[in-house]
């Protein structure tokens, strides 16, 4: 056994490997997961593009950006912190971490705002949903993918958080 591999593996290689395999069985658990969500999507713009439209503008562009923002800056902290720490810079990853999981806390309390905001306004689908008549099956639509998917990524972020 190397000096540098961990039980149970032979050798620095063979640990590799297995962390490059679980990596990518990783990704493709995280595709068949959320494929048929953006495949829903796809659907639905299609067939309701009046109503997705309309449901649309009922977003908040403001909040929208600035968790986009926040999402990028994140993911670019938590690479810098892999890099760190793959470098043997372990000051540096800590505080990249410490700095993703504050920028993730930020997006959940704006998610916080935004889900607040549409079940004032009735849109959160389910008995309580409320939109124009004309438009209703679609934007109902548009609202759940919006909350699983939207909730899925804050359930992943607090996890990660924690």
């Amino acid at each position: 056994m190397s000096a540098h591999a961990i039980a149970p593996f032979d050798s620095v290689e063979r640990q590799h490997d297995a962390a490059r395999l679980g990596m990518w069985v990783f990704l493709g658990t995280e595709i068949l997961f959320f494929g048929p969500l953006f495949m829903g999507y796809i659907y639905g713009r299609f067939h309701f593009p009046e109503a997705f439209a309309a449901a649309s503008r009922h977003t908040d562009v403001l909040l929208g950006t600035i968790n986009t923002a926040v999402l990028l800056t994140s993911s670019f902290t938590m690479a810098v912190a892999v890099e760190s720490r793959r470098e043997g810079d372990v000051r540096l990853a800590r505080a990249m971490l410490v700095v993703t999981a504050a920028l993730g806390s930020f997006f959940l309390v704006i998610k916080g705002v935004e889900y607040a905001k549409d079940w004032h306004e009735h849109l959160v689908p389910g008995i309580r949903f409320s939109f124009d008549a004309q438009y209703a099956a679609g934007a109902e639509l548009l609202f759940y993918l919006y909350f699983v998917m939207t909730g899925l990524h804050a359930v992943h972020l607090t996890i990660g958080i924690g």
